[in-house]
């Protein structure tokens, strides 16, 4: 009886001890890719059309180095709207998220202290202005260098990076890019 007694009590120790360290995280071969999380404080629209929600400004925060997150409240950041960072001088770096499909017209106008942004695949839209004043942007790399034209003119050659800064920044800053997605 004893033995019995002592058995259950060995198997009960034992399935509690794969419960507690299953339940508690303890598998180390589990991994997971977490997203960047985005500068806090950032002020979002929901989109006019469609689902998802446009960066409309700074808000409260105080970053230098903004991550545009790929979701706000469940849905995707699609958008940066009209003028969200106009002139603002203190910003060095910007991470847009592969969400993203539009960056408006001024968005980034005056970021003079902007050197490099790269522009992910998913964005088929980049308003007039968007980065016009923003003169230590030196390094511009798409993502996705097909399919982009000039509204209102021809098509430009874009290419991984190189002279897209000089294109998007002085060049051809008054003219709204477009790419067939």
């Amino acid at each position: 009886m004893k033995r019995f007694l002592l058995t259950i009590l060995i198997v009960l120790l034992s399935l509690s001890t794969v419960f507690c360290f299953t339940a508690c995280g303890g598998d180390d071969d589990e991994t997971t890719t977490e997203k960047p999380k985005g500068s806090e404080g950032l002020r979002y629209q929901a989109a006019t059309y469609g689902i998802g929600y446009y960066v409309t400004g700074l808000g409260s925060c105080t970053d230098t180095e903004i991550i545009i997150p790929s979701e706000y409240n469940g849905a995707p950041v699609v958008g940066i709207s009209y003028g969200a960072f106009e002139s603002c001088a203190h910003l060095t770096s910007i991470t847009l998220p592969d969400t993203l499909v539009t960056i408006g017209e001024k968005a980034f106008k005056g970021c003079s202290g902007i050197t490099s942004i790269t522009i992910p695949d998913t964005v088929t839209e980049i308003g007039k202005y968007a980065f016009h004043g923003c003169s230590n942007l030196s390094d511009v790399t798409f993502e996705n260098t097909e399919g982009w034209y000039l509204v209102g003119s021809s098509s430009i050659s874009v290419t991984s990076t190189g002279s897209n800064a000089l294109n998007l920044a002085n060049n051809h800053y008054n003219l709204v890019w477009k790419r067939d997605a």
